[in-house]
């Protein structure tokens, strides 16, 4: 094989690298951007219930106890591909019943792994 073929063998090879690669980059940010969201109805009937205030502010839940002062705060962070509101509804008696403020951030395409030492937004 002659160094033109091999060169024109090499940038084709280096072509459908960069293809493959762009189009599994854009596969995974799809796949990661679509994450479970909570059934319907589930943050509505937690904002509902008259023991939590539900505070939603840039794709971050905050649920404190009404009217009292929590004793105790927790940051809550969502599973893969998991939107913070689908955890609403199951945390809630944490706010309402152990009276704990609990904070559920909003993560880069829904990984905890992207985002550590993600802040509440204040």
């Amino acid at each position: 094989m002659s160094r033109d073929a091999i060169s024109r063998y090499a940038r084709r090879a280096l072509v459908w690298l960069v293809v493959v690669g762009v189009l599994t980059a854009g596969a995974g940010v799809l796949y990661f951007g679509t994450p479970h969201r909570a059934s319907d109805g589930s943050v509505a009937s937690v904002e509902a219930d008259p023991n939590v205030t539900v505070t939603e502010q840039g794709g971050t839940y905050t649920l404190e106890p009404s009217g009292r002062e929590s004793t105790a705060g927790l940051v809550f962070y969502p599973g893969a591909r998991v939107h913070p509101d689908a955890y609403v509804a199951s945390l809630a008696p944490l706010a309402s019943e152990a009276n704990v403020t609990v904070v559920v951030p909003k993560l880069r395409l829904n990984l905890a792994v992207l985002d550590q030492g993600a802040q509440a937004a204040t």
